[in-house]
């Protein structure tokens, strides 16, 4: 519900997996799924301000679109600064959970979180890279946060 509006119904695997709105996408979930604001090029995406490139299919959206890009921050992976695909961020705050932690970064400004279970531990203020896959990105339209599945092939349903 949003607003008194239903905004998804399914299951909550359903719901959590394939969120239908950028408002379900960052209320289902903690920490809340990344959210980058983008704008589609002839060769993919401009994401933070035109400082970070995003090579997906644009199928059809037509180039200068307004786009939001999300991630949930468990299909995130940390690596080494400089790996080659990987985002540069900056890590800003390690929450520890016991057998997992949260690793709250900066990413050129935008906040952005990765859950771990892995046993590294970085510190504040130093360089990390952040990789994920494409088939975990989610889109939404920036006019009215409704999902937008255009820019890849169609992802299985979650079995019930």
């Amino acid at each position: 519900m949003n607003g008194g509006r239903v905004e998804q119904v399914g299951t909550p695997a359903q719901v959590y997996s394939r969120p239908a709105s950028r408002f379900v996408a960052t209320f289902v979930g903690a920490p809340a799924m990344n959210m980058l604001e983008g704008t589609v090029t002839l060769d993919g995406l401009s994401l933070l301000g035109g400082s970070r490139k995003l090579n997906v299919s644009r199928a059809g959206l037509p180039v200068g679109s307004k786009i939001a890009v999300g991630i949930r921050p468990e299909a995130v992976r940390m690596v080494a600064p400089g790996t080659p695909s990987a985002l540069g961020a900056t890590v800003d705050l390690v929450e520890e959970l016991g057998a997992g932690r949260v690793v709250y970064v900066d990413l050129d400004g935008a906040p952005f979180s990765v859950v771990t279970s892995e046993t590294v531990h970085p510190e504040p203020g130093s360089a990390i890279g952040l990789q994920f896959a494409e088939s975990d990105l989610h889109f939404f339209s920036s006019e009215n946060g409704g999902r937008l599945d255009v820019f890849k092939a169609s992802v299985p349903e979650p079995a019930l």
